[in-house]
């Protein structure tokens, strides 16, 4: 069984970017939490902030981020505050790979990766240019 990829880092680093293109290469599955509260609550993030609450909207966070983080091979985009979550950290270090998008350059939507194989969990991951 191959470990899911998950991808940590504030709102607008380029974790759905580069996600995407890792999950494309790897042949997995990508999932964006954002987009899964999105369609489940009918509107934006930052309207379920405005008009629920930040509370109401961690709340959904959690549950649909550990409903994910219980399948495998997918790369998984967490929301931009998910990793403060003790619950959600605990199950994406036990069922994940996780590497933050903070540090990762992406200009104009040009990612640079070098990705080992999941199997081999001693190696990082995924190596990236760094600012």
């Amino acid at each position: 069984m191959n470990k899911n990829l998950t991808l940590t880092g504030m709102m607008g680093v380029g974790k759905s970017t580069i996600g995407k293109n890792l999950a494309k290469k790897l042949n997995y599955n990508f999932i964006d939490i954002d987009k899964l509260i999105e369609i489940k609550e009918g509107t934006s993030v930052s309207l379920i902030f405005k008009n629920k609450s930040e509370s109401y909207f961690r709340r959904i966070e959690a549950e649909i981020s550990l409903q994910e983080l219980k399948g495998n091979n997918s790369v998984i985009s967490l929301g931009g505050g998910a990793f403060l979550n003790k619950s959600i950290r605990a199950k994406a270090k036990k069922t994940s790979i996780s590497e933050s998008a903070d540090d990762v350059n992406v200009a104009e939507n040009k990612t640079v990766l070098n990705c080992f194989s999941l199997q081999d969990c001693n190696k990082p991951f995924l190596i990236a240019v760094r600012r």
